[in-house]
């Protein structure tokens, strides 16, 4: 025989104000703002935000979904340039140009304290290696001491008072495993990675760790593999599940996100997938890139809960769409009839 629920449903609660701690699956009807709300369970996601001024590949990335800086760049020909924008979670604004190019360089910390260091240069039209740091004060770009050893395409996590650069190309094009730690004045040299490689993504923190994850080897290629840096020393961790370079990266020690980027050997020249870290592997993640691309050089974010992927190419040309990632989670919806 039927119940009184089956016949005739539940009764929807109405009420002054959403609830402090509803439960997956609860509905309830919002009297003050007139909208029918429930709770669901929303998983990963990419949604389209506004586009930068600018469109570059390359360019350097720092901050958080609410307070990002990029910054330099190549636009598709010579020179470089060093235009910088900011990021205030709805939109993109100038701020002061760096000193100094810095095309595929070491950038890490948060908007109002950011380091850039090495990188690409037009000298004048053709190229060259840049061993210039700069720091970023949230108002001026003031120039620092050079890197030990002038590269580009590096990995980068910290910020102004603490970093670690590693890897990179040098001169004359040849990969390098080489490390350098940054004490808030000098660049002080550490040891070698284990595999020497270029345009690797970066996670995690000066302290407890950093993440030298995927990257270009030269011949033969691409490369899933994932170091982890613990100030000292470099170690083998697990893999990604496909191996990339030019990626965009970020996270913490725990939780971080791999995104886009040139994956296989032979790769396509750009990709839409993630993958999440949750501190001992990646996952492939069921959310993917609207535009794909590689060379979104490095992303920005606080962990693989979120976090903004910012121009880069897109396959066919350099492109200024961003897109800002959110992991899954509880969230509360409003029900319409639509």
């Amino acid at each position: 025989m039927a119940d009184y629920i089956n016949i005739h449903g539940n009764n929807i609660p109405i009420r002054a104000s959403d609830p402090s701690n509803p439960v997956i699956g609860e509905i309830w009807y919002n009297s003050t703002s007139s909208l029918l709300k429930g709770r669901i369970f929303q998983a990963d996601s990419f949604s389209t935000i506004a586009s930068r001024a600018t469109t570059t590949r390359g360019s350097g990335q720092a901050g958080t979904v609410t307070a990002g800086l990029v910054t330099a760049g190549f636009t598709g020909s010579f020179p470089i340039i060093r235009t910088t924008e900011e990021w205030n979670g709805s939109a993109w604004s100038g701020a002061p140009d760096t000193g100094s190019d810095h095309y595929v360089a070491s950038m890490s910390g948060i908007q109002t304290a950011a380091i850039i260091a090495g990188g690409y240069k037009t000298i004048p039209h053709s190229g060259g290696m840049n061993g210039q740091t700069e720091e970023y004060d949230g108002s001026n770009w003031t120039s620092g001491p050079t890197l030990n050893s002038p590269r580009y395409g590096m990995g980068n996590v910290g910020g102004t008072s603490a970093a670690v650069a590693f890897g990179g190309e040098v001169p004359p094009g040849s990969q390098t495993a080489a490390t350098e730690d940054w004490d808030g004045s000098n660049w002080t040299s550490s040891n070698n990675m284990n595999t020497a490689a270029n345009y690797r993504g970066s996670m995690g923190n000066t302290t407890p760790a950093a993440y030298a994850v995927g990257g270009f080897l030269g011949p033969p290629g691409r490369t899933a593999n994932v170091e982890k840096y613990n100030g000292t020393c470099w170690s083998a961790v697990n893999s990604l599940n496909v191996a990339v370079t030019s990626q965009a990266a970020w996270g913490s020690p725990t939780s971080g996100l791999s995104v886009g980027g040139n994956r296989g050997n032979p790769a396509p020249s750009a990709s839409d997938v993630a993958e999440s870290w949750d501190g001992t592997c990646f996952t492939v993640s069921a959310a993917t890139l609207s535009t794909p691309r590689s060379n979104a050089w490095n992303g920005f974010g606080s962990s693989g809960s979120d976090g903004i992927v910012a121009g880069g190419y897109n396959g066919t040309a350099n492109t200024n769409a961003c897109e800002e990632f959110s992991g899954a989670a509880a969230s509360t919806k409003t029900i319409s009839s639509s």
